[in-house]
């Protein structure tokens, strides 16, 4: 799968990092994520509209109150991840909508904290709460329930795996005869789209935007 960062970032204004050392109330912690920055000056991303860093279903929605402010988390059944996003000015979403890379989740702010940012999580095992925080958690613990954000992106990024079942929708709709150049089941987003194109599926000129191949994946699994 394609997945994308949250807002337009200036990558020299991050706050803390993935596994940054935190110091609060609660002790030491580990930070779970990237908190995000955009613009060129402190409050320049203030009301930024934020997208999830993939598609999938908001499952929490709701305001958290000091340390975490505004949070929507939303699951890719896809991916077996969540993507839990803190701090927002407003939330535009509600529990069991279903979201994609285009979908505006919010507007960037600083609820629950002192200056706006955007607190983005990668979450790879379900927590016990969704605020619950890595107050004396060590490395191993950090890297048992969490990812590193820009290392999941780039990774997803630069292939993402079809399916089974989009395999074989692509064969009933190669029937025509049309050769796939790559044999194995990753297959980068320029292919994908020459297949989806050459087959009919889609009729657009130039690049498909992700959002569209995603949304087509979707479509897909109708066919079979």
């Amino acid at each position: 799968m394609i997945t994308q960062h949250p807002i337009k970032f200036n990558p020299d204004r991050f706050g803390f990092k993935f596994g940054s050392i935190v110091k609060g109330k609660g002790g030491t912690a580990l930070h779970s994520g990237i908190d995000y920055n955009g613009g060129d000056s402190p409050n320049a991303d203030f009301l930024m509209e934020v997208n999830p860093v993939f598609g999938g279903t908001v499952v929490f929605a709701k305001n958290c109150g000091e340390g975490w402010g505004n949070v929507v988390v939303i699951y890719s059944d896809l991916l077996k991840r969540w993507n839990r996003i803190a701090h927002l000015h407003k939330i535009y979403v509600k529990v069991g909508e279903i979201v994609d890379l285009t979908s505006v989740i919010g507007l960037l702010g600083k609820s629950g904290t002192g200056s706006p940012h955007c607190h983005c999580d990668v979450i790879k095992q379900k927590l016990t709460k969704w605020t619950e925080y890595t107050w004396g958690w060590n490395d191993k613990r950090l890297n048992a329930f969490y990812e590193n954000p820009l290392t999941f992106i780039e990774m997803t990024n630069k292939k993402f795996e079809i399916p089974d079942w989009a395999l074989e929708s692509y064969k009933r709709a190669l029937a025509s005869g049309i050769q796939i150049e790559n044999p194995h089941k990753e297959i980068d987003q320029q292919e994908f789209q020459r297949i989806l194109k050459e087959s009919g599926i889609i009729k657009e000129d130039g690049p498909i935007p992700v959002y569209r191949l995603l949304v087509i994946i979707e479509k897909l699994k109708g066919i079979i």
